[in-house]
């Protein structure tokens, strides 16, 4: 059964052990869990090798039944080294994780390409696939884009991750996915938000973080998406919301957030 996962995004102030029981609490069977800050403001929580606190997110893993689906942030970066995400390859495994989340900061797509290939061959003996993420506020910009790198590193363990808010704001047409192999689609990120695209990439970039709606309560065309999707897809709900949903506290705003995806995903 596909599971749908909570995003850390959504409760960033949770650190991971309290992530995993605010899933189970609220019904999500998933997490994502943000091991690299994808800012220089994001909390960073001591999980990276056999710290106290990895030892308890294992431990609420196994009492709750929660599964990882995934972790986050690979850079591309023009300084993007080997050896550099080793750590979080290592948790995510220990954690039960297959699926990392990467992203693009090198306008050079070429240099970006080898970089992106290098970290699939450095993933792939812990067993973890690596997902390219496109966003209209990153170097990746669109799905043609994420296509050309993920082809040109011709790596076994190489994926694309199509979000429901960076697919609409990019402009990638959702027919293009048909002209995708599936097997490198093995999850997506679920949201909402308003059909108007912000005018500013400074806009773009706090709707994608700080703004986004529960799915249902926007303008995106959600259900054409999730028909161009492999049917029984694993989901992610990155979500983090805005106005005043977005103070309340972390508990109640997941609660909103699985409620809002599980009458979605009961429509469709």
């Amino acid at each position: 059964m596909p599971l749908l996962s909570l995003a850390h995004m959504c409760v960033l102030e949770l650190t991971p052990p309290d992530m995993v029981s605010c899933a189970a609490d609220t019904g999500f069977s998933g997490i994502n869990l943000r091991l690299s800050p994808a800012r220089d403001t994001d909390p960073v929580y001591p999980v990276i090798g056999n710290t106290p606190m990895r030892r308890e997110t294992l431990q609420r893993l196994d009492d709750t039944g929660v599964k990882v689906l995934d972790v986050e942030v690979l850079w591309l970066r023009p300084d993007t080294r080997p050896g550099m995400y080793t750590g979080v390859f290592e948790t995510a495994a220990r954690l039960g994780c297959r699926q990392v989340v990467a992203a693009g900061l090198d306008p050079d797509l070429a240099r970006a390409t080898d970089t992106y290939a290098s970290l699939c061959a450095e993933a792939q003996p812990f067993g973890l696939n690596i997902n390219l993420e496109f966003m209209v506020i990153s170097e990746v910009k669109t799905l043609a884009h994420a296509t050309q790198v993920v082809k040109a590193a011709a790596q076994p363990n190489s994926g694309i991750l199509v979000d429901a808010l960076h697919i609409h704001r990019c402009g990638s047409p959702l027919e293009s996915i048909a002209g995708i192999d599936p097997a490198l689609l093995r999850y997506m990120q679920l949201c909402d938000a308003l059909p108007e695209i912000p005018a500013t990439l400074e806009d773009l970039r706090f709707e994608a973080r700080h703004n986004r709606l529960p799915p249902g309560e926007g303008g995106l065309p959600l259900r054409a998406l999730m028909a161009a999707l492999p049917q029984l897809i694993d989901i992610s709900v990155e979500t983090p919301l805005g106005g005043k949903r977005g103070n309340l506290p972390a508990a109640q705003r997941a609660e909103i957030l699985f409620e809002a995806s599980r009458r979605f995903l009961d429509r469709l």
